[in-house]
């Protein structure tokens, strides 16, 4: 009696033993995927935001072209200190975002300069 008293308290000992380890591992992989999903969501979220932001100096970069008629065409027929200060502001902003735009604005810069000399 005394040995099967012995024997099934053993047994529900290694039982509680592997129960808990095994509750143990659940965890760590539960904890282990919400950080990855975390990590993945603030990852999308600054994805989202820079994307936002481009979007934001495209647009700008683009009204800044359409309505401050920063062209060579407009700096020769049209020129003033209005449309010089905007290629300015142009260069400005190019310089804070993408290449393209920068190597853009740099070019509208170098012919306003050059009008400005030829004047």
């Amino acid at each position: 009696v005394i040995v099967i008293v012995i024997v099934i308290v053993i047994v529900i000992i290694i039982v509680t033993v592997i129960i808990l380890i095994i509750i143990y591992y659940i965890i760590i992989v539960i904890v282990i995927v919400i950080t990855i999903i975390v990590i993945i969501i603030y990852c999308v979220i600054i994805v989202i935001v820079i994307i936002i932001i481009v979007i934001i100096f495209a647009v700008i970069i683009y009204l800044l072209y359409h309505y401050c008629y920063c062209h060579y065409y407009y700096c020769y027929y049209y020129y003033n200190y209005y449309y010089y200060y905007c290629c300015l502001l142009l260069l400005s902003l190019s310089l804070s975002s993408s290449p393209l735009s920068l190597l853009l604005s740099s070019h509208h810069l170098i012919m306003v300069s050059f009008i400005n000399k030829v004047h």
